[in-house]
C-alpha cells in the first residue's frame, strides 16, 4: 500500500515536473516569437523580395520553381509571392512576416529537441535554441523576411540528422530520413547543402552504409542542379584571397556568437581545441557524441568553403552588412561544441563534488545566455536600427512611385517605365514592376501621399527624350 502511495506521487512528480519543462519551453519560445515580430513589425518588401514578387507576376509556375534565386534552387518561392501578390497584395508585409516567424519558430523547436536528443538538460537546450535562433550578430536570418525558405531549409535538415542520431536504423527509418533531407533541398539547395556532410556521416557512423542510399535521390539532384543550373555571380579571386577570405570569415562569426571579432572566435576555437583534446584522452566521450561533433564540423567546413567560393573577391563586402552568414557558420559549430562541452564540464562537476551546489555552477546556462544576450546587444542594435530605417525608406518610395503612376507626370513629362524608383535600396523595383501591381489591384494609390521631387526627376523624363 505504501509502495503504491509512493509511486503515484513519484508520477505525479514527474508529470508535475514535465508540465513545468513544457511551460518554459513555450514561454521561451513564445518570448523568441514576440522578440522578432516585435522588432519585425515595420519591415517591407526589401532587396531579393522583389525578384520573388516579378516572378509570381511574369513566369509560369514551372518555370518560375526551377529558375536559380542566385545560385540556389527554392521551389516554394515563388508560391508564397504568387499568394502574397494575388490574395494579400502589397499594401503591407503581415502574411510575409508570419511566414518568417512560422520559420524561426520551427528552427527554434528543431534546436530544442535536438539539443534534448544530444543528452542536454531542458533549460539548456532551451535556452541555447533561443539564443542560436535569434543569434544577435547574426539578425540578418530573422529579421530579412527573404530568409524564410533558407532558415525552414536547415530547419527541416538538422530534423533529419537529429532523428538518425535519436532512432535505431531500419529501412522505415531511412525513408524518414531521406524525405527529410529531400524537402530540405527543395526548399534551398544552397543550405542543405550545408547540412549534408552532418548527414552523410551521422548515417554512415550510427546507422550503416547499407542506409546511405537513403540520401541518394538528394545529393543526385544536388548534382544535377550544381552541374546544369544557372548559378550565383563569379566574383574574381585568387585561391589565396578564398582561403584568406575564409580564415577570416570563419574566426569572425565564431566570434559573433558572443558578438565580438577574429580575437575572439580564435579564443573560442581554441577552448573547443582543449576541451575536444582534454576530453578525448580520458575517454569521457560517447560514440554519439564523438560522430555529432565530426560530423558537424564537417558542415561548418563546407560552410566556410561554399561562402568564400561564392563570396570572395565581393567589393565592399562586410560581415556586419551580410551577417545571415555568421549565422549560417555559428549554427553547425555550436552543434559540434555543445555535446562535447557538456559532457566536459559534468566530468568536471563530478570531479569536484562540493562545486555542483554553488548557484554559480547551478545556474550556469542562465548566466551564459545572459552573458551572450548582452554581449550581442550592440551589434544587433546597430545593425536592425540601420536594416529597418532602410524597410521604411523603401516603404515611403514605393508609395510615393505608385502615387506618380496613379496621378500621372508633370506637364511636359512622360513616365519612363524602366527607371528604378528605389534605387539601390531595392534596385529590382522597376516603374513597370509597381505598374503591373497596380494593374492586378496589388498595389493602390494613396491621394495622402505627396511624391518628393526627386521621385518625379527619376520617375518622369521631359518629352522627347
Amino acid at each position: 500500500m505504501d509502495t503504491d502511495l509512493h509511486q503515484n506521487q513519484t508520477l505525479e512528480q514527474r508529470s508535475h515536473l514535465k508540465f513545468l519543462e513544457r511551460t518554459r519551453d513555450l514561454v521561451l519560445v513564445a518570448l523568441g516569437l514576440v522578440f522578432a515580430g516585435y522588432h519585425l513589425r515595420n519591415s517591407y518588401f526589401y532587396q531579393d523580395q522583389w525578384d520573388g514578387i516579378s516572378r509570381a507576376l511574369h513566369m509560369r509556375p514551372m518555370q518560375a520553381m526551377t529558375t536559380s534565386i542566385n545560385g540556389h534552387f527554392m521551389i516554394l518561392d515563388y508560391w508564397i509571392h504568387r499568394l502574397q501578390v494575388s490574395a494579400f497584395g502589397l499594401q503591407n508585409h503581415s502574411f510575409s512576416i508570419a511566414c518568417m516567424l512560422v520559420s524561426l519558430l520551427t528552427l527554434n523547436l528543431v534546436l530544442i529537441y535536438g539539443f534534448r536528443t544530444l543528452g542536454l538538460s531542458g533549460v539548456t537546450s532551451s535556452l541555447t535554441a533561443t539564443v542560436l535562433t535569434y543569434m544577435g550578430a547574426g539578425a540578418q536570418n530573422f529579421l530579412y523576411v527573404a530568409q524564410i525558405f533558407p532558415i525552414l531549409s536547415i530547419a527541416v535538415g538538422l530534423l533529419a540528422v537529429f532523428y538518425v542520431v535519436g532512432h535505431e536504423p531500419s529501412q522505415y527509418a531511412g525513408f524518414v530520413f531521406g524525405v527529410g533531407i529531400f524537402i530540405s533541398v527543395l526548399l534551398d539547395s544552397g543550405m542543405a547543402t550545408i547540412v549534408f556532410p552532418a548527414a552523410l556521416v551521422v548515417v554512415y557512423c550510427r546507422w550503416s552504409l547499407r542506409l546511405i542510399w537513403a540520401i541518394g535521390p538528394s545529393l543526385l539532384f544536388l548534382c544535377i542542379w550544381y552541374l546544369t543550373a544557372d548559378l550565383s555571380p563569379h566574383f574574381a579571386s585568387t585561391k589565396y584571397e578564398q582561403l584568406a577570405f575564409g580564415f577570416h570569415i570563419f574566426l569572425e562569426s565564431i566570434g559573433s556568437i558572443i558578438g565580438s571579432g577574429q580575437v575572439a572566435g580564435l579564443f573560442l576555437v581554441f577552448m573547443f581545441g582543449v576541451i575536444a583534446r582534454i576530453g578525448l584522452q580520458q575517454k569521457m566521450y560517447s560514440q554519439v557524441e564523438k560522430i555529432v561533433c565530426l560530423a558537424f564540423l564537417g558542415s561548418t567546413a563546407l560552410t566556410v568553403i561554399a561562402i568564400s567560393i561564392s563570396r570572395a573577391g565581393v567589393p565592399e563586402f562586410t560581415l556586419f552588412e551580410a551577417n545571415r552568414y555568421a549565422h549560417n557558420i555559428a549554427i553547425p559549430f555550436v552543434i559540434a561544441f555543445i555535446p562535447v562541452g557538456t559532457v566536459f564540464l559534468r566530468s568536471l562537476a563530478l570531479q569536484f563534488p562540493n562545486i555542483r551546489n554553488l548557484y554559480l555552477v547551478r545556474f550556469l546556462p542562465i548566466f551564459l545566455f545572459g552573458f551572450v544576450v548582452i554581449s550581442t546587444q550592440p551589434t544587433f542594435v546597430q545593425y536592425e536600427s540601420s536594416f529597418t530605417a532602410n524597410n521604411i525608406k523603401v516603404h515611403q518610395l514605393v508609395q510615393e512611385s505608385v502615387q506618380v503612376i496613379s496621378q500621372g507626370c508633370p506637364t511636359g513629362t512622360t513616365l519612363d517605365t524602366t527607371s528604378r524608383p528605389i534605387g539601390q535600396l531595392s534596385p529590382q523595383v522597376t516603374t513597370q514592376l509597381l505598374f503591373d501591381l497596380m494593374t492586378r489591384d496589388s498595389l493602390r494609390a494613396d491621394d495622402t501621399i505627396a511624391p518628393s521631387q526627386e521621385t518625379l526627376d527619376i520617375m518622369c523624363l521631359p518629352r522627347g527624350e
